[in-house]
């Protein structure tokens, strides 16, 4: 079966659980339940609206891309035919006759580095001339120059009708560059300038350019000063011979501002992207994602002498952002995607631009897509959150209302639990007979009369109780009365035949007395045992806690129990621990009556030529006592019951004298002294017992206590005193007299009555008053009482000596003012010993 170990709680606690446990939570948890639906449902909801606006988005940036780029290669595709148009008349005016106008004529010239260039424009515009002179310039070099101005007039129109140009130039295989429009080409080129390694003319050779179409070049740095731009150029023939490059640019800032400058939803931009990855044209909107700033211009603190590209930080297939989808970028026509810039997720599709094989990259923040989606998922999440809100509102009102109904309600269950524990705690104090109070519940009501009814029944059980226990008492008290009067006087006179110098007893007689005083012995034994069982059981049993040397305490108890040994023909052996002196703090007196028990019940149960051995063994915190015998053994069905009183076992109470409670009392003693008592038996081979104590080491050894020397008559009453004994049995007079008739210096007076131990008193004023209790006329408490009233004797100590032997009785006459309570038969060392010491007190 399981155990319930929680702790008892109170009524309201056990109230407010019951309520948690089987509505509150239960609610609680079906609100949550309904709470997490809803926020379940609604994410379920804006993950599937977010997919498929996910994938509405995408097919709308792909077509828009697609759209985009194919109004881009249009554009561009005009811009690349009006190159093949000016390819085609390059050709024709590089074989026709040429005709220089006087205009013209008159600003050619040659400059101090050799260069043929014109020096100023036209009134109406025309193009520069820069004949670099890294070959000789002579005649036909100037007749060519002059067959190639005859096309200012188309250059100046390819200007005017396609707004996407900027310029219009010629490149030739000897570095001659004619470009529209006009500029001071001294200044901006530098000298000796060797065209073909630009790659606005080396892109267009044959071997780059095996179909001599028109191609478009990546981004760079226009020599020209026209800042970053890409040109569309074609070569120019003579048979097989390149003669040169025509070429028409557009700056990447029209790109940006033209082409790119459209409305993308979604906040969104576009990005036009070389063959090589490089970004050729970046819009303003675009340039914190990336990190960049688009190369629209360029200072030209000094010539461009070679080529000059945008860095690699404009090239999309070398940037991390890119490095999982670069691949899928160069080979795809076109596509979509989702990358990180600047931190934000962004959606892209792009497109190719078919002419050029440039791509447009159409770039949406994810974000601006998903806004309204998201701000309809926050709105719904704040309705959720003000669900929750008002559910906490309310379930705290609702737990406050709750708690004060649990509060009322444990209240109207405790109070009236608590009177009817307040009538229980009267019952348990002895109060049996209490009024039954008003209680509200029928249950209670009926439980309230059922308690009073079973008080009245235990009060009228208690004092049937008490009644035979004052019986017993006052039996055990008038039994004890009875049995040591005579032994005081059969122990008495024995000790004092066996003590007696002056006429000393034969060896039959010391036989016979020492028979008599182990008689008497038994039989106070007996009486004391019957005694201590008694105080127990009432609680008067009291402890006198004290440094006990065990080793020496163990051996005397041998040498008390080696008479009764050697009369059974047993071994004692006594195994001391290490080290050799052990000391503790017990009751020495209750610790050697429980080792005498054991030892004497091992010794008068073993078998003739039996072993009985004493261990003594110490661990951390306890001490162990073993007494094993060879005796007889215990029947294993009897290990328990043998601690029961008046039990003896059947095979051995004929033959062997016993009381029958000595092992109840070593149980009860062991327990007051805080021990155990542990058994174990074979039958027919011994019995093992183990006593165990606490171990308790002293801090200091204190002083020895007072020995009484060996000779108590030599040195009692070193000063002369007088005794009066006031007792009404003949023989205990006679024994006393006896007793004190050996000492010097001691004169003892008696009383065989309470008035004549009175006038005594008054009269012979003795220094010490020895009273009996139960006396023929007044008795001794009212004899000590008169004797504290009267001024001349208030001040004389009174010791009791008496055969009322109970606890009870001691306390009583300790409690009137007896300087000291004896009991018989008494002990005449220790009671002259303590005589001594009471006389000592008065001088």
């Amino acid at each position: 079966m399981k155990k319930n170990n929680t702790e008892p709680i109170p009524v309201f606690k056990w109230i407010w659980q019951s309520y948690l446990k089987t509505a509150l939570i239960p609610l609680v948890v079906v609100e949550l339940v309904f709470v997490g639906i809803y926020f379940s449902a609604n994410n379920w909801s804006r993950w599937e609206t977010t997919a498929a606006l996910e994938e509405s988005v995408n097919l709308e940036l792909n077509l828009l891309a697609e759209k985009e780029a194919e109004l881009i290669d249009k554009q561009i595709y005009d811009v690349g035919q009006v190159a093949a148009l000016y390819q085609q008349q390059t050709s024709q005016a590089l074989a026709s006759p040429s005709a220089l106008g006087s205009d013209d004529a008159t600003r050619l010239a040659y400059a101090d580095n050799g260069a043929y260039v014109t020096t100023s424009d036209k009134p109406d515009g025309g193009a520069a001339v820069f004949y670099s002179g890294v070959l000789p310039i002579d005649a036909p070099e100037r007749d060519k120059t002059a067959r190639l101005l005859a096309l200012q007039p188309l250059m100046k129109d390819i200007i005017a009708t396609h707004p996407l140009t900027t310029s219009v130039y010629f490149n030739s295989f000897d570095s001659l560059n004619i470009i529209y429009p006009y500029f001071n080409v001294l200044e901006q080129y530098p000298e000796k300038m060797n065209i073909p390694d630009y790659n606005f003319y080396y892109e267009a050779d044959y071997i780059h350019n095996a179909q001599k179409k028109v191609v478009w070049t990546d981004a760079y740095l226009d020599p020209a000063g026209q800042g970053w731009m890409a040109s569309a150029i074609a070569p120019v023939y003579n048979g097989d011979f390149l003669e040169g490059v025509v070429g028409i640019d557009v700056t990447i800032s029209t790109i940006a501002n033209q082409i790119l400058n459209w409305e993308f939803p979604w906040q969104g931009y576009g990005i036009l992207v070389g063959k090589d990855g490089t970004i050729l044209a970046l819009p303003q909107q675009g340039e914190a994602d990336w990190g960049l700033h688009e190369l629209t211009d360029h200072h030209y603190d000094e010539a461009i002498t070679q080529d000059t590209f945008k860095p690699d930080d404009f090239n999309v297939y070398k940037r991390p952002e890119f490095a999982a989808v670069a691949e899928r970028l160069k080979r795809a026509q076109n596509g979509a995607t989702e990358i990180t810039l600047n931190n934000q997720p962004q959606l892209v599709s792009w497109n190719t631009v078919a002419s050029t094989g440039w791509k447009l990259l159409v770039i949406v923040p994810k974000a601006h897509v998903y806004q309204q989606t998201n701000a309809i998922n926050q709105s719904l999440n704040q309705i959720g959150l003000l669900m929750i809100a008002g559910l906490i509102l309310f379930y705290s009102v609702f737990f406050y209302i709750l708690f004060k109904r649990s509060y009322v309600m444990s209240k109207n269950i405790s109070q009236p639990l608590n009177k009817i524990n307040a009538v229980l705690e009267q019952i348990g104090q002895g109060d049996y007979y209490q009024p039954e109070p008003p209680m509200p519940v029928t249950e209670l009501k009926e439980t309230a009369h059922n308690l009073i009814a079973m008080g009245q029944k235990l009060g009228a059980t208690n004092q049937e109780l008490e009644k035979a226990n004052r019986a017993k008492s006052k039996f055990l008290s008038s039994m004890s009365h009875e049995l040591r009067t005579p032994l005081n006087a059969i122990l008495g006179f024995s000790q004092l035949m066996e003590l007696n110098p002056k006429e000393p007893l034969s060896e039959s007689q010391r036989q016979y007395v020492t028979e008599i005083i182990r008689a008497g012995d038994h039989l106070l034994n007996l009486i004391n045992e019957i005694l201590d069982l008694s105080r127990i059981e009432s609680g008067r049993f009291s402890l006198s806690n004290e440094p006990v040397e065990l080793i020496t305490l163990v051996d005397e108890i041998i040498s008390l129990m080696q008479p009764l040994a050697d009369q059974n023909q047993v071994t004692l052996s006594f195994e001391p621990p290490e080290p050799a002196t052990l000391t503790t703090v017990t009751d020495r007196t209750r610790l050697k009556q429980i080792l005498i028990n054991l030892i004497s019940n091992a010794i008068k149960y073993n078998r003739p030529d039996g072993q009985v051995t004493i261990r003594l063994e110490k661990t951390a915190d306890r001490l162990c006592f073993h007494v094993i015998d060879t005796g007889l053994g215990i029947p294993a069905d009897q290990l328990t019951a043998i601690f029961d009183p008046f039990l003896r076992l059947p095979e051995t109470s004929a033959t062997i004298e016993g009381t029958g409670i000595g092992l109840t009392l070593v149980k009860q003693l062991c327990q007051l002294i805080n021990g155990s008592i542990d058994v174990t038996s074979t039958p027919g081979e011994g019995s093992h017992f183990c006593l165990t104590i606490p171990f308790t080491e002293r801090a200091d050894r204190p002083d020895d206590a007072l020995l009484i020397a060996d000779d108590v008559l030599q040195t009692l009453a070193v000063h002369p005193c007088r005794l009066l004994y006031v007792e009404d049995n003949q023989t205990n007079l006679k024994l006393m007299e006896s007793t004190f008739a050996k000492i010097p210096n001691i004169e003892l007076l008696t009383a065989n009555s309470g008035e004549q131990g009175l006038e005594l008193a008054h009269s012979q004023q003795p220094d010490l008053i020895i009273l009996d209790i139960h006396l023929s006329g007044i008795d001794g408490y009212e004899v000590l009482a008169r004797l504290k009233t009267t001024a001349e004797t208030s001040s004389i100590p009174v010791v009791a000596l008496s055969a009322s032997a109970m606890a009870t009785d001691i306390d009583k006459g300790l409690a009137m003012g007896f300087a000291d309570y004896f009991t018989k038969p008494v002990n005449i060392t220790m009671f002259l010993s303590r005589i001594q010491a009471l006389l000592n007190q008065t001088k």
